[in-house]
C-alpha cells in the first residue's frame, strides 16, 4: 500500500486514541471487531454507564482486543456520547496525535438506525484498508484536521437547517474565550452523527471545556434537541478551521 511508507511512525508507539461510548452494550461486539481493524498502535478509551456492562467490557477485551492499553470508565448517563468523550480524553488528549470517536448509535428509527451506524461504521473503520488510507491522508497533508464520513444520504437534509436558539448560543458561547472576534450565525459543516477521525491539535480546545458542557448537560429525557451537545457537534469542523486546519469527507461502499 502507498501508506505503509507514511504511516510508519505510528507503528512504533501508540499516538492514535480511540475513543467509544458503549451505552447500548449489544453493539459492543461490532463495534470492537471495527476497532480492531486498527493498523498501527493504539490506545482503547471506552465510557459505559454501569458496573455489569464494564465487567461484560472487560472479559471481551481480555481475548478480542488489539490496543496497546485500555481504560474502560462508568459514567453517569448524561450528555449521550459527547460528555463522556470530553470527559475521558480531557485529561489524556495532550498524549496523541489523532482521535477517532465512534459510539454505539440507535434512533427512534430501528431500519434507518442499523444503516446509518452500518455506514459510519464501516467508512470510519470498516477495514485496515479504510483506515489505512484516512492516516496516511493526514500523514501527507500537515494542514488537515477532520475526516468524517460524508453524511448519509437519508439524514442530509436536516443538517442543513437553520440552527436552533440554544444550539447557536452554546456554540458561540464555547468559541468566545479562544476566539473571540468570531461569531457563528449559519449551520456548518459537520460530522452528523458525531463519529470522525481528528489531528488533536485542530480541535484541543473543546477537550478544556468540559466544565462548561458538563454543566450545562440537560437530564436524560428521551429524544432531545437544540442543547449544548448539539452545539459540540456542530463545533469540531469549525474549531478546526479556526485553527488553521481544513477537512475532508470520505465515503466507501460495500
Amino acid at each position: 500500500l502507498k501508506s505503509n511508507y507514511y504511516l510508519y511512525n505510528l507503528e512504533k508507539i501508540p499516538l492514535i486514541a480511540i475513543q467509544a461510548h458503549i451505552f447500548y452494550i449489544d453493539l459492543f461486539e461490532e463495534m470492537m471487531s471495527k476497532i480492531n481493524n486498527v493498523p498501527v498502535k493504539f490506545d482503547l478509551y471506552l465510557t459505559t454507564t454501569s458496573e455489569i456492562d464494564k465487567n461484560n467490557i472487560e472479559q471481551y477485551l481480555i481475548l478480542n482486543n488489539k490496543a496497546e492499553k485500555y481504560e474502560i470508565l462508568i459514567v453517569e448517563n448524561k450528555g449521550r456520547d459527547v460528555l463522556p468523550f470530553i470527559y475521558q480524553m480531557n485529561k489524556v488528549y495532550k498524549k496523541y496525535k489523532y482521535i477517532c470517536h465512534i459510539h454505539s448509535k440507535k434512533t427512534l428509527f430501528p431500519a434507518l438506525s442499523k444503516l446509518w451506524r452500518d455506514y459510519l461504521f464501516d467508512n470510519i473503520l470498516g477495514s485496515k484498508e479504510i483506515i489505512s488510507e484516512i492516516l496516511y491522508k493526514f500523514e501527507i497533508n500537515p494542514k488537515l484536521g477532520i475526516i468524517y464520513p460524508e453524511n448519509y444520504f437519508r439524514i442530509i437534509c436536516f443538517t442543513y437547517s437553520s440552527l436552533f436558539e440554544r444550539t447557536l448560543y452554546f456554540m458561540n458561547n464555547l468559541l468566545k474565550d479562544d476566539f473571540p472576534y468570531f461569531k457563528i450565525d449559519k449551520a456548518p459543516a459537520y460530522p452528523a452523527g458525531d463519529m470522525f477521525w481528528a489531528r488533536v491539535s485542530s480541535i484541543y480546545q473543546i477537550f478544556e471545556k468540559l466544565d462548561i458542557i458538563k454543566n450545562n448537560c440537560p437530564e436524560e429525557e428521551g429524544v432531545l434537541y437544540d442543547t449544548i451537545l448539539h452545539s459540540v457537534e456542530r463545533l469540531w469542523v469549525v474549531i478546526a478551521q479556526l485553527n488553521g486546519y481544513n477537512y475532508t469527507t470520505n465515503f466507501v461502499t460495500f
